[in-house]
C-alpha cells in the first residue's frame, strides 16, 4: 500500500482522482466538440474514435477506483462501525461537546452511540478511539485526556436523559473550574485531566479506560482494560451490541469498571431494569456478562 495512503480513508483519495479524471474528460471532449466544428466534420473519424477513447478511459478510471475501494480498504468495503462511550471524572459522568465534530474523519455522533463510515485503509488510524477524540477537539494519550466542553457549565455533567442505569456522583462544578479546565488558543472549553490529579475524594487517580465487546449468539459480554487506549480500533458492527461499549474513567485505580453503556445495560440480565426496563423481558435481557474471573478459569 502507496505509504502516502496511510493514516486517511481511501474514499476522498479517489475521489479526488475520479473526479479529476471526469474534469479533464469533459475538457477533451469540449476541445473535440471544437476542433469537429473548426475543421467542418473532415475528420468525422478522428472525431469519432476521439470520443470513444476519452469515454472509455474516464470509465475504466471510475470502475478501477471503485475496486480499489472493495478489494484495499481494511473494511474489504464500505465499513461501518459503532460504538458507545461514556466519560467519567471523580465518579461523575461528564457531556462532551460534539456539536463540531470533524466529519471530514468520517465520524459522527448521535448522544453516546458514536459511528466511523466509508472506506476504510489502515483501520488503527481512521476507527481508534484516539482518532475519534481527535474528531471532536479532544485528545487521549495513556495518562491523560482532554474532553472538549460547551461553554455553558450547566451542560457539563450528565443530567436528565443522558443519565442512565449508572448512579451520578456529585463532582462539583466549581472544583472542575479550578482544577481541571482550561482554554485553547482558540477559546474552546477544555476538561484537562492528567493521572495524578486530584479529585476531591482521592489524590490517587489515574486514567483508566475499559471495553465491552459482546457476543451475539452466545448472549454474552466480557469487559477488557485498555493499555493504549488511543490504538484501539472499534469493532466493525452495526449495532450495539455487539458494538463495542467504551468507558474512559477517571478515578482510583482498579482492574474493572461498574459503569455501564445504555445499549449495554438495557440488554443485561441482571441490570435492565436499572436501566430503564419497565418489566423484565427475557428476549431483551438477555445478555449475560462474563467477569475476568469467569474468563480465567
Amino acid at each position: 500500500m502507496n505509504p502516502w495512503l496511510l493514516g486517511n480513508t481511501l474514499e476522498p483519495v479517489m475521489q479526488s482522482v475520479s473526479t479529476d479524471s471526469i474534469v479533464l474528460a469533459s475538457t477533451l471532449l469540449v476541445g473535440l466538440v471544437f476542433f469537429m466544428l473548426h475543421h467542418k466534420y473532415q475528420l468525422k473519424a478522428f472525431v469519432f474514435y476521439g470520443f470513444s477513447a476519452i469515454t472509455f478511459v474516464a470509465t475504466t478510471v471510475l470502475l478501477l477506483s471503485t475496486i480499489l475501494l472493495q478489494t484495499t480498504s481494511d473494511s474489504s468495503g464500505n465499513g461501518h462501525s459503532q460504538a458507545e462511550i461514556e466519560f467519567w471524572v471523580c465518579n461523575t459522568e461528564i457531556k462532551p461537546n460534539t456539536a463540531y465534530i470533524d466529519s471530514g474523519r468520517q465520524f459522527s455522533q448521535d448522544g453516546k452511540r458514536i459511528s466511523v463510515s466509508g472506506f476504510v485503509d489502515n483501520t488503527s488510524s481512521t476507527a481508534s478511539l484516539g482518532a475519534y477524540m481527535q474528531a471532536i477537539g479532544g485528545e487521549i494519550q495513556s495518562e491523560s485526556i482532554t474532553i472538549p466542553l460547551k461553554d455553558d457549565s450547566a451542560s457539563w455533567l450528565a443530567s436528565q436523559q443522558w443519565i442512565d442505569g449508572d448512579p451520578q456522583g456529585a463532582l462539583d462544578i466549581g472544583f472542575i473550574e479550578q482544577h481541571m479546565l482550561r482554554n485553547d488558543d482558540s477559546g474552546a472549553t477544555l476538561l484537562d485531566i492528567t493521572d495524578g490529579q486530584r479529585c476531591p475524594e482521592t489524590n490517587e487517580t489515574e486514567l483508566q479506560v475499559f471495553v465491552y465487546t459482546a457476543d451475539r449468539q452466545a448472549k454474552t459480554y466480557r469487559q477488557q482494560k485498555l493499555d493504549n487506549p488511543a490504538d484501539y480500533v472499534l469493532s466493525s458492527n452495526q449495532s450495539v451490541p455487539p458494538g463495542d461499549c467504551v468507558i474512559v474513567e477517571f478515578s482510583q485505580p482498579k482492574n474493572t469498571t461498574d459503569k455501564l453503556c445504555p445499549s449495554y445495560g438495557l440488554r443485561d440480565n441482571l441490570r435492565c431494569a436499572a436501566f430503564g426496563v419497565s418489566r423484565i423481558d427475557d428476549q431483551l435481557c438477555s445478555y449475560q456478562e462474563i467477569t475476568p474471573q469467569e474468563q480465567s478459569l
